[in-house]
């Protein structure tokens, strides 16, 4: 993705420094280059909302608790798509909108690389260690509850 987007970056610099403008037509020449390039950010795009749901998903085998993450997710990609869409809406250049993307992007890779290597083997590991580390809790302070008892 940040190939990707250097690539980009380099179109914009091209097309931005060239007299007369350039326009992007299929049978002009450069075109391969400005759509193969469009071509891959989407797929790339996509691709990474997958990656971000498989990695929510990872943590959490219940419903309610899975639903309750995605929407924290979903509540962060609108406030994305919202600075995203004011960005482009103001006079700014297209260099400076495809800059303040590719920041934006290089702040979260930080954040979800720590977050791929917390990924457990299977969901239903992390509630067994938090199930034992409850009842090592409760066994110390010797209240282990009854069978058949709830424990919160």
């Amino acid at each position: 993705m940040l190939a990707t987007f250097g690539w980009q970056v380099a179109n914009e610099k091209l097309y931005g420094d060239s007299k007369p403008r350039v326009t992007l037509d299929w049978d002009n020449p450069g075109f391969g280059r400005g759509f193969a390039s469009m071509v891959l950010l989407r797929f790339l795009n996509e691709s990474h909302y997958m990656f971000v749901y498989w990695l929510v998903g990872a943590f959490f085998d219940d419903l309610e608790t899975l639903t309750l993450a995605v929407s924290i997710v979903r509540t962060f990609e609108s406030v994305g798509s919202s600075v995203s869409f004011g960005i482009g809406a103001a006079a700014v250049k297209p260099m400076v909108n495809l800059i303040i993307s590719f920041a934006m992007f290089g702040l979260t890779i930080p954040a979800t690389s720590a977050v791929v290597f917390m990924v457990p083997e299977r969901p239903i590991d992390l509630r067994k260690d938090d199930a034992s580390t409850t009842s090592e809790e409760s066994s110390v302070e010797g209240t282990e509850p009854e069978k058949g008892a709830i424990a919160n």
